[in-house]
């Protein structure tokens, strides 16, 4: 039960698998961060991290059809720059 992701129906999810999927999330959401204050943490425009975004080179998730990002993620992504 390795980096379970949400690609298919919760209801065919083991109650393991379940359990494992919300740890593996959980932290995420409650580090998260929308896309304004990632603009004040990065310094980049709002234009510019859409575009990170759509080439897949900053790290983010989406909650409830609205784009986030992990704050922790973030600092990693801008020191690995």
């Amino acid at each position: 039960m390795e980096n379970l992701t949400l690609n298919r129906p919760l209801a065919t999810l083991s109650v393991a698998d379940f359990l494992e999927l919300i740890e593996q999330h959980s932290g995420k959401l409650l580090d998260s961060i929308d896309l304004q204050e990632c603009c004040k943490l990065t310094g980049y425009t709002e234009k510019s991290l859409r575009t990170f975004v759509f080439n897949g080179t900053v790290p983010h998730f989406k909650s409830r059809g609205r784009l986030r990002f992990s704050r922790k993620e973030i600092l990693e992504w801008l020191n690995e720059k």
